[in-house]
């Protein structure tokens, strides 16, 4: 009864979630950041982050489609096949109201309308693979160990470097889907999955030192997108990045992000405790140690730091409900404990947030939300 209940709520939620956030982008549809970070082109030569904005151009040489509704309509697309997989998975591991307490926590899906500044970024393509190849492990398990003969070595082969060629920060989080085919498959060979990770690590070395870009490019690209532009209403923020170098990281950002990265992965692991039991903990615990390594030097290269939490937070959900038994978990409390688990669960999920970045010499004053807060951030306009 609890699993039936908790995949209604689950429904509805992610029903919210879908008509808010593609209201947010609508919304911003012509955003310095939100959106044109997804039109960056070729107009100037290949460059980083170019690859959705030349298909974009394309659509519009060849089809006539306006480029800024062709990312709106990517976006839509993306966010229905995160919703929809990932509604899949939970359904097919048997998901109950623990589940539910992190599905519902300020670093998962509440993340994007508690900071519609964060939201629409390119890691939206990578929640959409990523849930999307969770599902397929679980439906089309391979059954062969002879790797050029599965589907998920050809795969990562194409949306390693798609993804890399997409947004560059995102490589820094691929290393998950082999995390992911390990825990899931204990494939021994897995290594093998060092190819695509490797062609994708060719190509971020490539765009760093060959094709980072320039302020000649930035003024080429920029320029290609005035004619979707009216009276400037389509910024080039995200574009000037290509040729800034990296903002500072100051004492801000330690004092605000470290705590929301505890309460991120701690319930996380927590979480993992219970749902995948000590031999099986233990494994994950340390291969996603290792998993985490590549992910430490985009701390000190990008300021999006509630962003990166929010991918890791994401990501590890989606593993560790993928990986689980196939039970629903329970939570046996005495009747003197119980108001004061819920009461904590109540503080976990509508007392804090997180936003994607802070300003120069400032904190973020992440417990600055409460119940009410978080119900507004689903009204519609």
């Amino acid at each position: 009864m609890l699993q039936i209940l908790s995949l209604v709520v689950l429904a509805v939620f992610l029903l919210a979630y879908f008509l808010k956030v593609n209201e947010i982008q609508n919304t911003y549809s012509f955003h310095g950041y939100i959106a044109t970070d997804w039109l960056i082109n070729y107009s100037s030569g290949f460059i980083r982050r170019g690859l959705f904005g030349e298909f974009a151009l394309g659509l519009n040489q060849y089809l006539d489609i306006n480029p800024v509704k062709a990312v709106l309509a990517t976006k839509y697309l993306l966010y229905a096949t995160l919703c929809g997989s990932f509604f899949l998975i939970c359904a097919l591991k048997k998901i109950g109201p623990i589940e539910l307490v992190l599905i519902l926590a300020p670093w998962g899906f509440m993340f994007d309308l508690n900071d519609p500044m964060g939201s629409g970024r390119k890691e939206l393509l990578l929640f959409a693979t990523f849930s999307i190849f969770a599902l397929l492990q679980l439906i089309a398990k391979p059954t062969t160990t002879i790797f050029y003969k599965r589907w998920d070595f050809w795969f990562l082969c194409l949306s390693f470097p798609v993804l890399t060629l997409m947004h560059e920060g995102l490589f820094f989080f691929l290393q998950f889907f082999i995390l992911l085919i390990y825990l899931l498959n204990k494939d021994s060979k897995v290594f093998v999955y060092i190819i695509p990770y490797g062609i994708a690590f060719c190509i971020l070395l490539s765009l760093y030192f060959f094709f980072k870009g320039s302020l000649s490019d930035t003024v080429i690209i920029c320029a290609s997108l005035n004619p979707w532009s009216t009276n400037g209403s389509l910024g080039c923020d995200a574009i000037e990045i290509l040729s800034k170098p990296p903002l500072k990281i100051h004492s801000g950002f330690y004092k605000s992000f470290i705590p929301l990265l505890l309460l991120t992965l701690v319930p996380l692991a927590l979480y993992g405790i219970a749902a995948l039991g000590k031999p099986k903990y233990q494994q994950f615990l340390v291969y996603s140690g290792l998993a985490l390594i590549p992910i430490l030097p985009l701390f000190m290269l990008g300021i999006d730091w509630g962003r990166w939490i929010h991918i890791l937070g994401f990501l590890f959900l989606i593993i560790l409900i993928t990986i689980k038994n196939n039970r629903e978990l329970t939570y046996k409390s005495s009747v003197w404990l119980l108001p004061l688990v819920l009461f904590l669960v109540f503080l976990y999920l509508f007392y804090w947030r997180i936003a994607h970045t802070i300003g120069e010499n400032k904190i973020f004053w992440w417990w600055s939300q409460d119940f009410l807060g978080y119900l507004n951030a689903f009204r519609l306009q």
